[in-house]
C-alpha cells in the first residue's frame, strides 16, 4: 500500500510539471536527469524503472564498488558497451586485489563476461578495448592462442591508432615461437613501433635477447652491439634461455638479484636469450623435474659461448642434468642459486631419490666438494685409518688436526665408527648428511653420506646460507667438480638414439672444456 501511494504522488508531482504536448514520461524522466533539472523523487522513480539516464546519473555520483553502484552499473551495462566495459575493467582489477584465491577466480570470470558483452554490443571503441583486454587475460593465462585468435581480428588500420595492440600481437607471435611471422610484422609495421616509447622499448627487448637474426634486430633497434661476452674470465659460464619476454627479463632480474650471493663470482652469466618454445619439447609438469629432448639443443649449440646452459620454462621441477640447468618462472633467487651450485660441483644435502647412483655403494672416487659416500665402520690403526680416509675427502687437507674424524666403538678393539662429534663449532669436519637416506636401510647402515659442516647449509635448504666454508673449497678448487660442458648432454642424447658418430663429436666439444687431463679422458670416455 505504501509503494502504491508513493507512486501515485510521483506520478501526480510529474503530472503537474509536464508540458501538454508530451505524455511520454520515460523519455521526459530522461531528458530531466540529463538536464540536471530533476528533484528525487523523479531519480528515485526512474531508478525504479531502470531509465538509462537515471542509472548513468547515479553511478556518476555513487562512490565505485558500492552494493548500489554495482547493482546500477549491472543494469546500464546489459545495453552500453562501454559501461559493460568499464565493470569488466573493474571486475578485473578487483581479481588482482583479492586475497582469496576463490573470490579472485569468480571475479576474474565476470570480468570476462562483461568484456565477452561488450564486444557484443554496438560500440565500435569499446568493442577495441574489451577484444584488447580479452586478449591480455589468455595471454596473462599463457593461453596464447586464444589470445592469438582475439588480436589477429583487429582491422590493420586500427594499427596505426592504437600501438598497444601492435606490441601485444608481436608478443605473443614471440610466445608461439612463431620466428616468421615476427619477422614480417616487425618489417611491416617499424615505423609505427619506432614512433612510440613502448615500441622502441620492444625492438630493444627484441635485440637484447635475440629474437630474431642479430643482424635484422640491430638495424631495427638503430642500437650498438652490448659487450662481448667472456667465458673465460670465471671458472664456469651459463648461458639462460626462455620462450617469452616476459620470462625473459624474469631472468634478467634473477641475475641480478644472484649477483649479491657467494656463488656469483664462480659463475659468469651471459645475457639471457629468447628460444622459440617449438625447439625444445619439456614436460610442463609442476611436481615432476623438468625434461626436455636435449638432443634439440643443437640447433643454437653453435652460437653459445659458455660452458653450461640453462631453461626457464612456466612450471616445472628445478633440477640439473649434467651441463643443463631447468628452473621454472615461480622460482625465487635462492632456488637458482641452489641449482648453480649443482653445475659447481655441489650435490644436495636432503634426501635424494632411493635409485640415486652415488648412494648404492661407497665411493669409487671422490664426486662432489660437499658429499662424500663412505664406509660407516672401521678396524685397525686409528693413524692410519684416519690416513687414508683424509685422502678420500676432498676438505680432508683442512680438517684440523685436532678434530676427531673416528670415534671408538665401546667394547671392540680397534674399532670405529666415521664421524666427527657435533659440539657445534664452526669447523671442517666428517658429518653426517641425509643425501642417502632413502637409499641405506636403517637396519644395514654399513655406508653412509658426509658432509663438511654440521650446520644446515644452503644445499639443504634454499633459504640457508651458503657456509663460508665452501666457498673457501671452490676457492681453493673451482674446477674440480664441475658439471661437464652442455655438449655432453648433446652427446648423450645423440648415443641413446644411436647416432655414434655424431656422439663423438659432441664429446670431442665437452673435452675442449676441460683443463684437466684425467677429467678430458673421462669426458671423452663418455664415463663422467
Amino acid at each position: 500500500m505504501t509503494d502504491m501511494r508513493l507512486l501515485r504522488m510521483i506520478i501526480m508531482s510529474l503530472l503537474v510539471l509536464l508540458p501538454s504536448s508530451s505524455f511520454f514520461l520515460p523519455g521526459y524522466l530522461s531528458q530531466l536527469i540529463t538536464d540536471k533539472e530533476h528533484n528525487q523523487a523523479q531519480l528515485t522513480y526512474a531508478l525504479q524503472k531502470n531509465i538509462l539516464a537515471a542509472l548513468d546519473f547515479s553511478i556518476q555520483q555513487e562512490p565505485i564498488g558500492t552494493k548500489r553502484w554495482l547493482r546500477w552499473i549491472t543494469e546500464l551495462a546489459k545495453t552500453q558497451g562501454e559501461t559493460a566495459y568499464l565493470l569488466g575493467s573493474w571486475y578485473l582489477r578487483r581479481s588482482e586485489q583479492l586475497t582469496s584465491i576463490d573470490r579472485s577466480a569468480v571475479a576474474r570470470y565476470k570480468a570476462l563476461l562483461w568484456f565477452e558483452q561488450a564486444m557484443r554490443l554496438d560500440s565500435s571503441r569499446a568493442k577495441i578495448k574489451a577484444r584488447l583486454a580479452l586478449s591480455r587475460i589468455h595471454f596473462k593465462k599463457n593461453d596464447f592462442l586464444s589470445a592469438q585468435v582475439l588480436i589477429e581480428g583487429f582491422n590493420k588500420d586500427l594499427l596505426n591508432e592504437n600501438v598497444d595492440v601492435l606490441i601485444l600481437q608481436i608478443k605473443i607471435t614471440i610466445a608461439l615461437g612463431q620466428t616468421e611471422l615476427i619477422i614480417k610484422k616487425l618489417k611491416e609495421n617499424q615505423h609505427i613501433l619506432l614512433a612510440t616509447a613502448a615500441g622502441r622499448l620492444l625492438i630493444d627487448d627484441i635485440h637484447r635477447f635475440k629474437v630474431i637474426p642479430s643482424a635484422l634486430a640491430k638495424k631495427l633497434s638503430n642500437k650498438g652491439s652490448r659487450e662481448k661476452f667472456n667465458s673465460l674470465k670465471c671458472p664456469s659460464s651459463l648461458q639462460l634461455f626462455a620462450t617469452s619476454l616476459k620470462h625473459l627479463k624474469h631472468i634478467e632480474q634473477l641475475q641480478l638479484d644472484f649477483s649479491a650471493k657467494p656463488l656469483s663470482r664462480f659463475i659468469c652469466l651471459a645475457n639471457p636469450r629468447y628460444l622459440p618454445v617449438s625447439t625444445l619439447k619439456c614436460n610442463n609438469d609442476g611436481e615432476k623435474a623438468t625434461q626436455c629432448n636435449e638432443s634439440n639443443w643443437q640447433d643454437v649449440a653453435g652460437s653459445v659461448e659458455s660452458r653450461h646452459i640453462g631453461l626457464m620454462i612456466e612450471k616445472g621441477g628445478a633440477n640439473v642434468h649434467l651441463g643443463i640447468m631447468y628452473f621454472d618462472s615461480q622460482d625465487t633467487v635462492d632456488v637458482f642459486s641452489h641449482e648453480v651450485s649443482h653445475l659447481l660441483g655441489f650435490v644436495d644435502e636432503y634426501p635424494l631419490v632411493k635409485s640415486h647412483e652415488k648412494c648404492q655403494q661407497p665411493q669409487q672416487q671422490q664426486f662432489s666438494h660437499n658429499i662424500v659416500v663412505l664406509n660407516t665402520f672401521y678396524h685397525g690403526d686409528r693413524n692410519k685409518l684416519r690416513q687414508k680416509i683424509l685422502e678420500e675427502i676432498p676438505w680432508g687437507e683442512y680438517i684440523s688436526k685436532e678434530t676427531p674424524i673416528l670415534q671408538k666403538i665401546l667394547g671392540k678393539k680397534k674399532s670405529w665408527r666415521l664421524g666427527t662429534p657435533d659440539n657445534g663449532e664452526e669447523r671442517f669436519g666428517v658429518f653426517i648428511a641425509e643425501s642417502c637416506d632413502n637409499s641405506i636401510a636403517d637396519n644395514n647402515p654399513y655406508f653412509n653420506a658426509y658432509k663438511p659442516v654440521s650446520k644446515r647449509t644452503h644445499l639443504r635448504y634454499f633459504a640457508s646460507d651458503f657456509p663460508a666454508e665452501y666457498s673457501f673449497l671452490l676457492s681453493d678448487h673451482s674446477k674440480r667438480f664441475l658439471m661437464p660442458s652442455f655438449h655432453y648432454n648433446l652427446a648423450l642424447a645423440a648415443y641413446q638414439r644411436g647416432f655414434i658418430a655424431e656422439a663423438k663429436k659432441w664429446l670431442k666439444q665437452a673435452a675442449l672444456w676441460e683443463e684437466d687431463l684425467k677429467r678430458r679422458e673421462r669426458v671423452l670416455q663418455g664415463a663422467f
